[in-house]
């Protein structure tokens, strides 16, 4: 497990595509797990009050098509309070990249974001800023170390 710091996730974010930085964003400030995030739609996000909500994960099973489902459990089912940057980060994607059949990240070809291609994608970035090991499901346990940080 790696924890960054915010400087970490800013220097991560930088060095992903422009249209997958505010994934990393994202994961970082809000603890969602990949399958959250892929699955992630524009309906999902009220972005004037801050906020997204979890309704769909996109699943990935091998052999089977991708699939947009429920979350594994009713607790999985939330609503995220987003910080006001993490908020104008996703409006600048979102305006920037229009979102493909509702979808807040896609392939540049308007395919939905799956865990190996995006894996390439992602492990130069790392290359490029922190260095390695580090993986995507770290920026969910760093979330989660900044709230303990915070006394939560």
């Amino acid at each position: 497990m790696r924890l960054l710091d915010p400087t970490g996730v800013a220097a991560l974010a930088n060095a992903l595509p422009d249209r997958y930085s505010s994934l990393a964003m994202t994961a970082a400030y809000t603890g969602m797990r990949w399958g959250e995030l892929a699955g992630l739609r524009q309906v999902d996000l009220d972005l004037a009050r801050r906020r997204l909500t979890i309704r769909r994960t996109l699943v990935e099973a091998t052999g089977h098509t991708p699939q947009l489902c429920p979350p594994k459990s009713k607790a999985s089912e939330r609503s995220i309070a987003l910080p006001r940057f993490v908020a104008e980060t996703l409006a600048l994607h979102i305006e920037a990249y229009p979102p493909v059949g509702d979808m807040v990240w896609t392939t540049e070809q308007g395919a939905l974001l799956r865990r190996g291609s995006f894996g390439r994608i992602w492990r130069k970035a790392v290359a490029e800023s922190v260095g390695p090991p580090c993986r995507i499901h770290d920026l969910r346990h760093t979330h989660a170390a900044w709230l303990i940080a915070d006394g939560e």
